[in-house]
């Protein structure tokens, strides 16, 4: 390809470039004067029309006529791995969603915010924000790094003072988590704020695990539309502001076609090799003089480690990696998706918590008859003086940790991790005292301790073998859900009380804004909570929902109804964007 800057800049189609008089630069906007482009109807490329002008370039008789003919199809030439009958030239080699979005669209959209965006100003539009309102945006997102768990990523800089340290990891979370909360009734129209949040969701259904085919075409409308708003707002059908309407922007219009060639964004994006180029230039360039050698003995010597570690089952005795502190985990068979974490100690009971635990005796005991209910007196005998207490628990074995306030120092620097989401039932009639009425509702709390009760097999309590109920002890927040689908808190409960763990879904995050907590919860589709609730009632789960159309295929397979590939840098907590984090723990 000729590149970004070509008459023709686009691989997948042969969109033309257009400069503003007296420019040197193509830019690619749809509203043109003298016909606006169908971004549904571009003209697209095709394999062989592609490689036959890429060998017609190859095969000119002189220099300037291969040229006229490169600029006049953008293509220069024709790659080796033509050769592949396996590739399909341009569509095997989908836009990197990292650089496209993380790199280049969030950042211009914050210039285009802050009037910084090529000297452009609002022009018809009114969507710049003050100094002062940006510089209170850029200072509540940093500092969130004490109420943000360093799961989700690494600590967010302050973008106004602190721009060259903003990563595609961190652009990355600050857009989907951490802006929609920030900007919201920022602007001085709604507009711009609704315009924003369309590519937040775009952004979320794109970086999904699995794609429905359905779900492709709605990213493919999603962007049509979004584009079109786009140039409203900041090209405003004026010519000497097309500077607004780079390539990166027409490239939002073929993220559809990508993932239908390749898959999900996250099979081909550049986190993974960044991450690696990173790893290189950390690891493996020892000496200036002979970098290119420093970097091959390490690649070869990480290599023949890994093959050894594979083949001789040694796995975690060759291990490089830097032991964690708190590793000891375990489990019990009824909670099998929780992990029980160090430390290990134990908690007297005192008045207030034997209350506690007398009432959820009789809640989880007592037969579905009311006049069967298990007498506090008899409740009381089965409290125990001591219970087992753990630092914290670990949700969806490999996923986020949730750390218990008590075992948190006042003084600890470490970032929180103590606030969680979890799903009860609530009996809506309990206090007319009506037939019994449950419903799912959720609430966020801040859990205080994990412990663990131990209840033997007893008549009295209609138990026919030995129980173990592991509690979270959560002091809950007083939390509402505002218009725009946000989640906040300005107060919390005074004392805590007991829950099943299983009730427990998420660990999230927390960003103070304008006088209110907001919760940040990246949770998504894999969010998954057990309802915990009286014997009387049917317990039932909050399952993820599955984002293929068929609940049979799995992961590798590509059917009719969903797009997926064979593995994913995704963790255990389901989000593909939490590559590697480990560095900034």
């Amino acid at each position: 390809m000729k590149g970004h800057n070509a008459l023709h800049p686009c691989r997948f189609c042969e969109i033309l470039g257009i400069r503003i008089e007296g420019g040197n630069i193509h830019y690619v906007p749809l509203y043109r004067p003298e016909g606006s482009i169908d971004p549904a109807n571009l003209p697209m490329r095709s394999h062989d029309k592609f490689l036959k002008q890429g060998a017609s370039v190859l095969e000119a008789p002189t220099n300037a006529a291969a040229e006229r003919l490169a600029k006049d199809s953008g293509i220069k030439g024709v790659s080796l791995l033509a050769s592949l009958n396996t590739l399909n030239f341009p569509f095997s080699f989908p836009l990197d969603f990292m650089h496209l979005i993380f790199e280049n669209l969030i950042p211009n959209l914050v210039r285009h915010y802050t009037g910084t965006f090529k000297e452009l100003d609002s022009g018809v539009e009114d969507y710049k924000l003050s100094g002062e309102v940006w510089s209170e945006i850029c200072k509540a997102g940093s500092e969130t790094g004490d109420t943000i768990p360093s799961s989700f990523g690494s600590r967010m800089p302050n973008i106004e003072t602190e721009r060259s340290h903003m990563t595609a990891e961190a652009w990355a979370f600050w857009s989907m988590y951490l802006a929609p909360i920030l900007l919201r009734n920022r602007f001085s129209r709604r507009r711009y704020y609704d315009h924003f949040i369309k590519l937040v969701r775009l952004i979320h259904t794109c970086i999904s695990f699995e794609l429905k085919r359905s779900e492709v075409e709605g990213i493919r409308k999603g962007f049509q539309e979004w584009v079109l708003e786009y140039e409203e707002i900041f090209y405003q059908k004026n010519l000497s502001r097309m500077s607004a309407c780079p390539v990166t922007i027409h490239g939002l219009l073929h993220i559809a076609d990508g993932i239908e060639a390749t898959g999900p964004v996250w099979a081909a994006w550049a986190f993974v090799m960044e991450r690696y180029c990173g790893w290189v230039k950390r690891s493996a360039v020892r000496s200036r003089k002979h970098a290119l050698t420093s970097i091959d003995n390490r690649v070869l010597e990480t290599t023949q480690l890994e093959m050894a570690k594979m083949r001789y089952g040694l796995t975690k005795k060759l291990s490089l990696k830097p032991k964690r502190g708190r590793t000891s985990k375990v489990k019990f068979s009824n909670y099998p998706e929780y992990a029980m974490l160090d430390p290990k100690r134990t908690l007297a009971v005192d008045a207030a918590l034997t209350r506690q635990l007398i009432d959820l005796i009789v809640t989880r005991c007592s037969p579905d008859s009311v006049d069967r209910k298990i007498p506090a007196a008899v409740a009381r005998k089965y409290v125990p003086r001591q219970l087992t207490e753990w630092g914290g628990v670990q949700i969806h074995d490999t996923g986020d940790r949730a750390n218990g306030r008590a075992h948190r120092k006042p003084e600890s620097s470490t970032r929180d991790s103590c606030f969680v989401r979890y799903e009860c039932l609530i009996d809506r009639n309990a206090d007319n005292k009506g037939p019994e009425d449950l419903i799912q509702e959720t609430f966020f709390g801040e859990l205080q301790r994990v412990v663990q009760l131990d209840l033997p097999k007893s008549s009295e309590l209609h138990l026919y073998q030995d129980e173990t109920i592991v509690l979270a002890h959560i002091r809950t927040c007083n939390a509402i859900k505002n218009d725009d689908g946000f989640w906040e808190y300005t107060s919390m409960n005074h004392s805590p009380h007991f829950v099943d763990l299983k009730t427990i879904a998420c660990v999230v995050g927390r960003v103070r804004d304008r006088g209110c907590w907001a919760f940040v919860d990246r949770s998504g589709p894999t969010a998954h909570a057990k309802m915990a609730s009286p014997p009387s009632s049917q317990c039932s789960d909050v399952t993820g929902f599955s984002t293929s159309d068929e609940s049979d295929s799995s992961p590798g397979s590509l059917s009719e109804g969903s797009l997926t590939s064979g593995s994913s840098p995704a963790n255990a907590n389901g989000s593909p964007m939490d590559l590697d984090t480990s560095s900034s723990e």
